[in-house]
């Protein structure tokens, strides 16, 4: 997993665009995920991403963590979604929806559109 973690990878617009990709995965929006992860619901926000002064905002290791938890996606697929995303505007990838993962018994998966 060493290669998939590289600096280039964890930009700010590969994180959120991760962040997306996660929630679109589980069939909800990044302000559903927040919700569904116990945090409020600005904390995904894509109008959240930035300051008022223009500087990027950067969701918190803990943020992360519980939206993967209730994904019930593994860091593993967080970081492959973040080593495969393009743009938020545009991704290329998706996540199989946890229920279904669930349902074969593995966690949340990635999977290409």
């Amino acid at each position: 997993m060493s290669e998939l973690l590289t600096h280039d990878l964890l930009t700010h617009e590969r994180v959120w665009a991760a962040i997306d990709q996660l929630a679109a995965g589980a069939g909800l929006s990044a302000r559903a995920l927040a919700r569904r992860s116990g945090l409020s619901p600005a904390t995904f926000d894509p109008s959240k991403r930035m300051t008022p002064a223009g500087r990027d905002r950067w969701p918190s290791l803990r943020s992360v963590a519980k939206a993967l938890t209730a994904t019930n996606a593994s860091i593993e697929t967080f970081a492959t979604l973040l080593r495969d995303s393009q743009s938020p505007s545009a991704p290329d990838a998706a996540i199989m929806r946890s229920s279904d993962a669930a349902a074969r018994g593995r966690d949340a998966e990635f999977v290409t559109k």
